[in-house]
């Protein structure tokens, strides 16, 4: 785990490359990084923007069951 904190920024990098990068403590893995999904980070990044522009509960109500829509 200490190593994993001195190194990660490179750890990060690697995983962007498409490794598998496997964190473990005390040898057991425990933290495995990958890459978010393009389709989830732009699912987020949507979310984000609607969300900074709502500005009722019932506005809310309307962009979450589109949202669910969007995932199924």
């Amino acid at each position: 785990m200490h190593q994993a904190k001195t190194e990660l920024s490179r750890l990060v990098a690697r995983a962007l490359e498409g490794e598998e990068v496997v964190i473990t403590r005390r040898g057991q893995p425990t933290v495995r990084l990958v890459p978010v999904a393009p389709h989830v980070a732009g699912v987020v990044e949507r979310a984000e923007r609607l969300a900074g522009s709502l500005s009722t509960s019932g506005a809310l109500a309307a962009t979450v069951e589109r949202l669910r829509g969007e995932w199924d």
